[in-house]
């Protein structure tokens, strides 16, 4: 693992590297909260809602991860807390988590329980 710095000279999240589908190194980079900020100039929780509104009020939350390089536990911390608030709604769908904003959870749980069906991407 490296370390790289972010824009105020402070040691930033670990660079690992890890092998792709074809056995070459890539690096995955994950940001702390400090760094999205620095980056795009806004907090996590505006970065989700900016993300799950693009993606018709639903994402699935290892989009949330892959789109904002997001640690898994800062994500789930950050999506806790609005949840808290009442800003958006966790669905169990499987072996992952369905981010709805509020206002937008599925009227029939049944048929909405299967966004698999959809490729909705986070970008």
């Amino acid at each position: 693992m490296e370390t790289r710095t972010n824009g105020h000279g402070d040691d930033a999240t670990d660079v690992a590297e890890t092998p792709d589908a074809a056995g070459t190194q890539q690096s995955e980079t994950t940001w702390s909260e400090a760094d999205l900020l620095l980056e795009d100039g806004v907090t996590p929780k505006e970065r989700f809602v900016e993300l799950i509104e693009t993606n018709g009020g639903w994402l699935r939350q290892k989009q949330l991860v892959e789109a904002t390089n997001l640690s898994k536990a800062t994500v789930s911390r950050t999506l806790s807390s609005m949840e808290s608030a009442g800003e958006v709604t966790r669905r169990r769908v499987g072996r992952e988590n369905i981010v709805y904003l509020s206002g937008c959870e599925p009227s029939n749980p049944a048929k909405a329980m299967r966004p698999e069906a959809d490729d909705r991407s986070a970008t």
